[in-house]
């Protein structure tokens, strides 16, 4: 994948992070982006996890920010 995917894939989990305020969801939503970023480091080994969390919204350990 390239950097351009994976800022779309963020975009996405980023809208859908902030159209629920239910933090059930919120939570599992972070936890499924935490496993494409494995993923996307197995793809990629410049793929940085903190940048694609904070892209996503989330916080540099890919936690739902307070």
């Amino acid at each position: 994948m390239t950097r351009k995917n994976y800022r779309s894939v963020a975009e996405g989990i980023k809208h859908v992070l902030d159209s629920d305020e239910n933090p059930i969801f919120k939570r599992a939503v972070a936890a499924t982006t935490r496993s494409l970023a494995e993923e996307f480091k197995r793809d990629n080994s410049n793929f940085r996890y903190d940048k694609f969390y904070e892209a996503c919204g989330l916080d540099s350990f890919g936690e739902v920010k307070e």
